[in-house]
């Protein structure tokens, strides 16, 4: 979920189309429908930095996934608010252009290789950073400067693991990312085959990523139940929380001189809203909200010091407001019944977060026993 001036951007229905949710006046909405006829630049990234650029060698296997039901896997919409990027089922990287007319242009539509996990726009929204499920990350350009904006992209680094959250320093110096096999790592950009540190602690996948308005400070959320604060720089841990959930995303957004909001959700299916002292790193459970909520459709944006949160609830999507003065949550829009057209009679199903978890298998127990089997029956013999 994204603001674009006064609308709220997010989708639905199985991820098919972008809605703009007024949040002055709900007869204002409106809907993008994705051309998904819009032609695709067929030539493969640069899977290293020295490479050439090559088209796709099997483009059936390229047609048969265009033929394919598409759906939005991520989205992300620029700074400036003027760009929006989203990846597709079928390997596809759309950039867009939102207009002041409440319509939206398709720029390019560019290959990438493996399914996405992360999309990122730069802070300048020059650059668009791309992490698929293997662990690689490509960048993207951005600038309509030479159609450099219909150019394939390029690999710039890579994990042995699966890539959960990537986050850029406000300073564009390096990239944040963490995955699935419990480590933070921070590259720096563009030299992105120096590795400034490591934040290692985390027991479990590291899931979540966010900076906090503070000189090099970032937290994570991780599958061990904590929740740890970094001096990110520095690879060093400052603090850690532990819960009796796990916490799975997070999100944080300054609301006053020296004080945080920390929006977390968790795998016992609640929300929970905290308040955050930079100076004392104290924490203050402001709210929570449960019962049957989905926490990986869970999303969060703050405006004009509303909180605005997103998650799916008996497999509807809900979205509320959270009162920063009475700390409580109010409803704000049914997305099921605002945009009955769109989603109605669909069944949102999410993510297993459960899946992240490693399985651990003993195979030395099972060689033990058969050799022992077969020495017992040497014996006998």
């Amino acid at each position: 979920m994204e603001f674009y001036k006064n609308y709220l951007v997010f989708t639905s229905d199985y991820k098919k189309k972008f809605h703009f949710l007024s949040i002055e006046n709900v007869k204002d909405n409106w809907t993008f429908d994705i051309d998904w006829s819009f032609v695709l630049n067929p030539k493969k990234p640069k899977m290293f930095l020295e490479s050439n650029n090559e088209e796709i060698e099997n483009k059936a296997d390229l047609e048969a996934e265009k033929e394919s039901e598409e759906i939005i896997n991520n989205f992300t919409l620029s700074e400036n608010k003027e760009l929006l990027a989203f990846t597709s089922s079928d390997k596809s990287l759309f950039l867009c252009k939102i207009d002041n007319d409440k319509t939206v242009t398709i720029l390019s539509r560019r290959v990438f290789m493996r399914a996405s996990s992360i999309l990122r726009f730069s802070c300048c929204g020059k650059y668009l950073f791309l992490a698929d499920k293997t662990g690689d990350t490509f960048v993207y350009s951005c600038d309509d400067e030479g159609d450099e904006y219909l150019s394939s992209g390029k690999w710039i680094f890579g994990h042995i693991s699966q890539i959960l959250d990537l986050q850029i320093a406000p300073d564009f110096s390096c990239i944040v990312t963490s995955d699935r096999d419990e480590k933070i790592r921070v590259t720096n950009y563009p030299d992105t085959h120096e590795i400034e540190a490591f934040c290692l602690g985390h027991k479990e996948f590291v899931s979540s990523l966010t900076f906090l308005k503070k000189d090099n400070i970032m937290m994570s959320a991780s599958g061990d139940k904590t929740l740890r604060t970094w001096d990110y720089r520095k690879g060093k841990e400052l603090q850690k929380i532990e819960f009796p959930f796990v916490p799975i995303t997070i999100y944080s957004s300054s609301i006053r001189e020296g004080f945080g909001l920390i929006a977390m959700s968790s795998d016992d299916n609640k929300i929970y809203i905290y308040e955050y002292k930079f100076e004392s790193s104290e924490y203050i459970n402001l709210s929570c909200i449960g019962e049957n909520l989905y926490p990986n459709e869970f999303d969060f944006n703050i405006h004009d010091n509303k909180v605005f949160v997103k998650y799916l609830k008996n497999e509807h999507l809900q979205i509320d407001i959270f009162d920063m003065d009475n700390k409580l949550f109010q409803p704000f829009c049914n997305v099921s019944e605002t945009f009955k057209d769109d989603v109605e009679g669909k069944i949102f199903k999410p993510f297993d977060v459960s899946l992240l978890f490693k399985k651990k298998y003993d195979n030395v127990k099972p060689f033990i026993n058969r050799k022992r089997a077969r020495i017992e029956s040497q014996i006998r013999k």
